[in-house]
C-alpha cells in the first residue's frame, strides 16, 4: 500500500515540530550548563542530540518494501552507562509507515558502544500501533563533542510487521 502525499507531509510536519522542540531543549540545556565542560574534554556529556538517516526495510506477512529513513533524536544520559530519550522518525512515502515516537533507554556498556530499547507508537495511514524497539550502535568521537555513529534497529509492530533499520546518525553531546 502507497502512503497518500498528504500523510507523508503530516509525518514531515511532525518530525519538524520534534525537532524543533528538541532544538530548544538542546538550546536550554547548553544555555543553563553554561562553561561546566570547558577544558574537560574527557567528561561524559549528560545530554545529546543526533540527527539521523538510512535504508528501512519493513516486513510484512505479504510483501516488504523498502524506504529511506530520517529522524531526530534527543537523550540523557543520568549516569555513566544508562540513558532515556526521545526519538521521532519518518519513513519514505513508499510504505505505510509514515513516522514513529520511541521513548529508549539506552545502556552503554564500553567506550562508544551504546544498545537501546523502549516502546512507541507506529502512526500508519489507517491506524497507530504500538511497537517495540531494539538497537545497538557505535558511536565516533569526531571532536568537540560531535560524534557520528552507525546504528542498526529492529521494530517489532503490534500489526505483525517488522522492521529493519541502518542507519548513520551526526550528533553533538552537550
Amino acid at each position: 500500500m502507497i502512503a497518500s502525499p498528504k500523510l507523508f507531509v503530516e509525518c514531515q510536519s511532525v518530525t519538524a515540530t520534534a525537532l524543533l522542540v528538541l532544538l530548544s531543549m538542546a538550546g536550554s540545556a547548553v544555555a543553563a550548563e553554561g562553561e561546566s565542560h570547558e577544558g574537560d574534554h574527557h567528561a561524559i556529556p549528560h545530554s545529546w542530540i543526533a540527527f539521523s538517516i538510512g535504508y528501512a526495510l519493513e516486513r510484512k506477512r505479504t510483501e516488504d518494501e523498502e524506504a529511506s529513513a530520517i529522524g531526530v533524536e534527543y537523550g540523557y544520559r543520568f549516569s555513566e552507562k544508562w540513558g532515556v530519550g526521545a526519538v521521532a522518525e519518518a519513513l519514505g512515502s513508499d510504505t505505510v509507515r509514515d513516522a514513529s515516537v520511541v521513548i529508549p533507554l539506552s545502556f552503554h556498556p564500553y567506550a562508544g558502544w551504546r544498545l537501546f530499547t523502549g516502546p512507541g507508537v507506529e502512526f500508519g495511514e489507517e491506524q497507530n500501533d504500538w511497537m517495540l524497539r531494539f538497537g545497538g550502535g557505535y558511536e565516533f568521537e569526531l571532536g568537540n563533542r560531535w560524534t557520528l555513529a552507525p546504528e542498526v534497529v529492529y521494530d517489532v509492530i503490534e500489526s505483525g510487521k517488522r522492521t529493519y533499520t541502518f542507519g548513520l546518525a551526526f550528533g553533538r553531546g552537550f
